[in-house]
């Protein structure tokens, strides 16, 4: 997925928020947490996609249900 990522990072008004659950030293762009816990404020117009296990895509799919924004999430197997 590191390919389609890339490419969406060039559009405009695309932030990409990297989050790990264990702290790593790789690199200070890379967040350690939860990915809700660096969600900005939505509005209704936004789009959100996330990728991962599916008890982390439903809590962001709930965010996104609370701002009434479409969320497209792809669990991992």
């Amino acid at each position: 997925m590191d390919r389609a990522l890339w490419r969406l990072a060039l559009f405009p008004n695309v932030t990409i928020i990297p989050v790990v659950s264990e702290p790593q030293h790789v690199s200070s762009a890379i967040r350690t947490g939860r990915p809700t816990d660096y969600m900005p404020v939505l509005s209704p117009s936004d789009l959100v996609y996330t990728s991962g296990a599916p008890a982390m895509t439903e809590a962001v799919a709930r965010v996104g249900d609370q701002a009434a924004i479409r969320v497209i999430s792809s669990s991992a197997l």
